[in-house]
């Protein structure tokens, strides 16, 4: 079976568009009246040809569809060549719309995990015409571009082609007048607030997907998704790595050289840290299971970088007393 996508050199999601437009483009360098005597050429245009007719041709996808209407292990293969061959596949979607949020959390926040309110606005299925888009009372007429054919036929330079009505996308009928509510779009915006709950441990940039708070979609398919990416605010003290922590540790000169307890913070409280005697600028500790929470359970740890603040204001006995340590 031929991939005409690739035929005509578009992707398999491309949009009507797109497909008309690298048909004229390729139609165009291929046509024999620009190419006399040219066999490859008029051969090329042919295949051009035969590709934009089966993209355009709604009973082909249709008959696909009924052939390959099989899955397996979640896989379905109708979905496949229903792209392969229907035009008018892409133009029924499956679901509506996804709508992204941004949600912005603190590193407190991470730590205990924590529940947010939202406000975002989302389409809902119009209330008058149930997402019909037609004005009540209305019944769907016969197209008038194709006669309820469905399809147009016309002549070219290879004969009498036909392909897909685009006044009724296949169908051979339009709808009677829109719903005045909706003005046709079935749907109307509505807002909405909801509250989320944000896991503890969650990364930065992580999405929370809410099924089915998205956009309305087609009548007969369910609404899209609402997509929460959780942006996690810098802290003042501790910088995140993962499930780690990591902080800096002032101490003074005698500190690091004689050693002695000091206190750290941690996002649950003080811990107190023994420093051991000559401790070097940049030395780091780490201490175990003071961190984010981790997903598969336990926690990361807290990393405390040694920095030495030398004193810049010394007495004269001070200066005295350490020109002794001077080799």
């Amino acid at each position: 079976m031929k991939d005409y996508y690739a035929i005509l050199g578009v992707s398999r999601d491309a949009s009507d568009e797109d497909i008309r437009k690298a048909y004229r483009r390729l139609a165009k360098k291929n046509h024999p009246d620009r190419n006399p005597g040219d066999a490859a050429a008029e051969a090329r245009f042919k295949e051009v040809s035969k590709a934009y007719e089966a993209l355009r041709d709604g009973k082909q996808a249709n008959q696909a569809d009924q052939v390959w209407s099989w899955s397996s292990s979640g896989f379905d293969v109708s979905d496949v060549f229903g792209d392969l061959f229907g035009a008018r596949r892409r133009q029924r979607p499956r679901h509506g719309s996804h709508i992204a949020v941004a949600v912005r959390v603190t590193l407190e926040e991470v730590f205990r995990g924590v529940k947010k309110t939202i406000s975002f606005r989302k389409s809902v299925q119009c209330g008058r015409c149930h997402g019909t888009g037609v004005a009540a009372g209305e019944k769907p007429r016969k197209c008038n571009s194709c006669g309820g054919k469905g399809r147009i036929e016309q002549t070219s330079v290879i004969g009498r082609v036909s392909h897909g009505c685009p006044s009724c996308g296949g169908t051979g009928t339009q709808p009677g007048r829109p719903c005045h509510f909706c003005r046709g779009k079935c749907s109307t915006p509505s807002p909405r607030t909801l509250v989320i709950a944000v896991p503890p441990g969650i990364a930065d940039g992580q999405v929370i997907r809410l099924r089915g708070e998205g956009d309305a979609g087609p009548p007969g398919t369910p609404p899209g998704d609402l997509h929460c990416r959780v942006f996690v605010e810098r802290h003042p003290l501790f910088e995140r790595i993962g499930a780690d922590l990591a902080q800096v540790l002032e101490l003074s000169f005698v500190k690091a050289a004689l050693g002695g307890k000091v206190d750290i913070r941690t996002l649950d409280g003080e811990i107190e840290l023994t420093i051991p005697s000559g401790t070097q600028y940049g030395q780091v500790f780490r201490v175990a299971g003071r961190g984010l929470p981790r997903g598969e359970g336990g926690r990361g740890d807290m990393l405390a970088q040694v920095r030495i603040n030398v004193p810049t204001d010394l007495t004269d006995d001070q200066r005295e007393l350490l020109s002794k340590f001077e080799p």
